[in-house]
């Protein structure tokens, strides 16, 4: 969630400011509920099963706390091995380093791919040189690019010291307030407005 406006605003501008913030998470939420629904239309239509679809993934990752749970809006797995991640966000540019630590801290070995997509641009990253190997516009590659893709990886565990600095990374946008999204139900509607894009 945004910040609320502070106390230094005067009379009804500090609820009229609130309630702006507030407006503007709801169409966050909304928005992003609607790329996830895109999303999982998308992977379904390029050749990922329903069986290596698992939305609203919950994640372990060890920090110096203890493990912590972190949630994914997919984790696609492949013969039963997690391949990639996928993130649905409205701000790609800023949750770009996000699901490339997350893809690093979470997995005793890097997945080879992980993505982030506001429905309508869908960037898919190397997660060990965190190099982006695909963007897409209103669509997401293909399952058999993506695994010739990954075959070319050469997965190594991440060191000590590396899960360490990826897992703060990880836990500084997590302790970010960020409006939840609920879990997109298989059976869910596409907004209207989601549909005419």
């Amino acid at each position: 969630m945004v910040a609320k406006a502070g106390d230094s605003c005067y009379g009804g501008e500090k609820e009229a400011v609130n309630e702006q913030l507030r407006q503007e998470d709801r169409r966050e939420a909304e928005a992003t509920f609607d790329a996830r629904l895109l999303t999982r239309d998308l992977l379904l239509k390029n050749g990922f099963s329903d069986v290596e679809i698992q939305e609203d993934a919950s994640l372990a990752v060890h920090t110096s706390r203890g493990e912590e749970s972190v949630s994914i809006d997919f984790l696609i797995s492949v013969d039963g091995s997690p391949f990639m991640i996928v993130k649905c966000s409205m701000a790609l540019e800023s949750r770009e380093r996000h699901v490339i630590a997350l893809a690093r801290a979470a997995f005793k070995s890097p997945l080879p791919l992980c993505a982030i997509t506001d429905g309508l641009v869908t960037r898919v990253y190397r997660t060990a040189s965190g190099s982006l190997y695909s963007e897409l516009k209103e669509d997401f590659p293909l399952r058999e690019v993506l695994l010739a893709e990954a075959a070319k990886i050469r997965s190594e565990p991440v060191s000590q010291m590396r899960r360490e600095m990826e897992t703060m990374i990880l836990m500084a946008f997590e302790a970010a307030d960020c409006p939840r999204v609920p879990a997109v139900s298989k059976n869910a509607k596409i907004s209207k407005d989601a549909k005419g894009r």
